[in-house]
């Protein structure tokens, strides 16, 4: 009986040590990562509408030396509140029409401020231990979110009052200067109105206001060299269609370039078939009259499908000739990528097979460099972010399984056989969009 309970104490303690040694790997960084996204069941989700409408979750992870401590919340918008005092709204899309209606009457809250896309970090902090960050959508103001970095806690606080109606869920913050880079778009009226903002967001420092000759649907913008940047793809109305807002890839795209400074307009025109745009990954200017855009591009997109595929290419932007030019790798032609992440002169993207992703590939320019495979059964929710430490550049984020078990997960980009370490999670995860990580 002594043999049998000293063998049980020895077999813990070598276990535990497995694990402690397997923790070990993990990077030893303090902070917090978050993904956010809509709080809609992965397996019934069939369209970008479908996706649109699902209320702000954030899955985060609380890291204390390498520690996790997992957590989730959903983001207390008007519409939840509303919600839980009085009934369930519709997602029936036939229905948002009069629920737009209705909110112009306030008669009822925003029911496409869902707050479910991103984060912006605009340098709020409230005490050494508790930090804000917004939660944005596109067709709402933000949401001010606390993290509480000793109860490793999360909390909507309100909506951010500002007198922007809609704030773009990829603003930019610029730690420098202090200012928040947003631009609003209304796809009824053909306008776009880029703002420049103080950090909380009260003050509209500069506004400016473009039309285009498509209904405009910014989704992200670059500011680079004094320089507003987007994309208008040629996105038109269909009323038989059942989303009437539709993609016509045989007409132009148009990339418009506002000097920030001159206060002047610019406005080229890809005369082959257009093309659509999520995200940029990278811009570089060769020399005076040459920009070189890398992103994700789509030759086909509707919002009533998944059924998408986007195409890792190079833009050319000659702004002399005003032409532009489309470069391809053959190689990056036949997968289906999106998501780009950034670090020094890489690129970092999401390899879509069907609706998973089980693989990242990692570039310079359109050369690739390393496919990264993940583990058999592990599949990426959302975004990851790359966190440098000890000058090894870590990829973390949240994995699921074919159960929906969660993971956290950690990997050195550029050798993940060596260094992959996951850790089950106390949730399971829906969605997830794109991610932030704060460091503390």
């Amino acid at each position: 009986m002594k043999f049998t309970f000293i063998f049980i104490c020895f077999l813990i303690g070598y276990v535990k040590s497995i694990l402690n040694f397997k923790n070990s790997r993990f990077p030893k960084i303090t902070g917090f990562f978050g993904l956010i996204g809509p709080n809609v069941e992965r397996k019934k989700t069939n369209s970008f509408f479908d996706l649109f409408i699902g209320d702000g979750m954030i899955y985060g992870v609380f890291i204390e030396k390498g520690k996790i401590t997992p957590v989730t919340h959903l983001v207390e918008t008007e519409k939840i509140l509303y919600e839980k005092k009085n009934r369930k709204l519709s997602k029936n899309f036939m229905m948002m029409p009069l629920y737009i209606l209705l909110n112009k009457l306030n008669l009822l809250p925003n029911v496409m401020g869902l707050a479910n896309t991103a984060f912006l970090d605009n340098d709020i902090s409230i005490s050494q231990d508790k930090k804000n960050i917004l939660a944005t959508c596109e067709m709402d103001k933000p949401y001010a979110i606390e993290l509480d970095f000793t109860k490793k806690d999360i909390k909507t606080l309100s909506k951010v009052n500002t007198t922007i109606e809609h704030f773009s869920a990829h603003s930019k913050y610029d730690k420098i200067n202090k200012k928040i880079y947003s631009i609003d778009y209304n796809p009824v009226t053909n306008k776009v109105t880029y703002y420049e903002l103080d950090n909380i967001c009260k003050n509209i420092l500069f506004k400016n206001e473009f039309t285009t000759k498509y209904s405009p649907n910014v989704h992200d913008f670059i500011i680079f060299d004094n320089n507003l940047i987007f994309i208008e793809p040629p996105l038109v109305w269909n009323f038989l269609e059942r989303i009437p807002l539709i993609f016509d890839k045989l007409r132009e795209t148009y990339i418009i370039i506002y000097d920030l400074k001159m206060k002047k307009i610019e406005k080229y025109n890809y005369k082959n078939n257009g093309f659509f745009m999520f995200h940029y990954a990278d811009i570089q200017k060769k020399d005076n009259d040459i920009l070189e855009i890398y992103a994700p591009l789509y030759d086909n997109f509707s919002f009533s499908s998944l059924e998408v595929n986007g195409k890792y290419r190079k833009i050319i932007i000659n702004k002399k000739t005003k032409e532009i030019i489309i470069e391809k790798n053959e190689e990056l032609e036949k997968m289906n990528l999106d998501f780009p992440k950034k670090w020094k002169d890489y690129i970092l993207l999401l390899k879509f097979n069907g609706k998973l992703i089980d693989e990242l590939v990692l570039c310079k320019k359109l050369n690739i460099i390393k496919n990264i495979k993940l583990p058999k059964n592990r599949y990426l929710c959302g975004e990851p972010q790359i966190v440098e430490h000890n000058f090894i550049p870590y990829v973390i984020g949240i994995l699921f399984d074919s159960d929906d078990n969660g993971y956290f997960f950690s990997f050195d980009m550029f050798n993940i056989d060596n260094s992959y370490i996951e850790i089950k999670l106390d949730y399971k995860p829906n969605i997830g969009f794109h991610s932030i990580f704060i460091n503390k």
